[in-house]
């Protein structure tokens, strides 16, 4: 190839990785990111027709990794290159992923969009893998909500779980049941509840602007839609 036309993919590659002023700088003179955007580059230039990134991110610090994960994302559709990304992330592999092949033991687990995973795991491994499911005994989950579910076991999503003080009411797909709050954990904007239900421990996400409408100790009410109730 001409070195003319080496200079122009050069440059052309800098510059969608954010780059173009840096061309005359040295490895040592860039920051950790901008490293990582390079071999970026240095992976992209000969248009592959399939990028292999294994773990690309996975020495970097939480806040440039977001950062990192959103940029790669962005030139990924850009040129249109079909990428394998490996990661053990579970937000990583939402954010990246048009495609989840979710792997166990060395078999696909399941495969699907982000969304397809996240709302309905096939497995249990597939709920722990994916989100902060509640994964509970049927039989006890049966007994606290008064329904019939009839595998071994049942997942629920802590979001999609409502706490209130007042009654709600039994309505059509409508589960709902009495407990007492046991605990909380702060996760910045999200407050998870610790609901106990007849004795069984039920994680329940509020908005941490609706926290102060509960308490340690206080009886609430719990209600989730049977159609979000997942059987494994």
């Amino acid at each position: 190839m001409p070195r003319p036309e080496i200079d122009k993919k050069v440059e052309e590659m800098l510059d969608i990785v954010g780059l173009a002023d840096k061309i005359d700088q040295y490895p040592a003179q860039l920051s950790g990111g901008q490293q990582q955007r390079v071999a970026l580059a240095r992976a992209m230039v000969t248009a592959p027709k399939v990028l292999l990134l294994d773990e690309p991110l996975s020495a970097i610090d939480a806040l440039l990794r977001k950062n990192l994960q959103i940029e790669i994302r962005r030139i990924q559709q850009q040129l249109g290159i079909t990428t394998i990304y490996v990661t053990h992330d579970q937000d990583e592999a939402m954010i990246m992923s048009d495609v989840i092949n979710l792997f166990h033991d060395g078999k696909i687990e399941q495969s699907g969009t982000p969304e397809q995973i996240y709302t309905r795991p096939a497995t249990r491994f597939a709920a722990t893998f994916i989100g902060n499911y509640n994964l509970l005994d049927a039989k006890d989950f049966n007994r606290a909500f008064g329904t019939a579910i009839p595998q071994p076991e049942v997942a629920v999503r802590p979001e999609i779980i409502s706490l209130s003080k007042r009654t709600i009411a039994n309505a059509e797909g409508l589960l709902v049941a009495r407990g007492k709050i046991a605990g909380y954990i702060s996760h910045g904007n999200l407050i998870r509840f610790s609901i106990d239900v007849k004795g069984l421990l039920i994680n329940a996400d509020v908005l941490f602007e609706d926290k102060r409408e509960f308490g340690e100790g206080d009886e609430v009410f719990v209600a989730v839609k049977e159609d979000l109730v997942i059987g494994l």
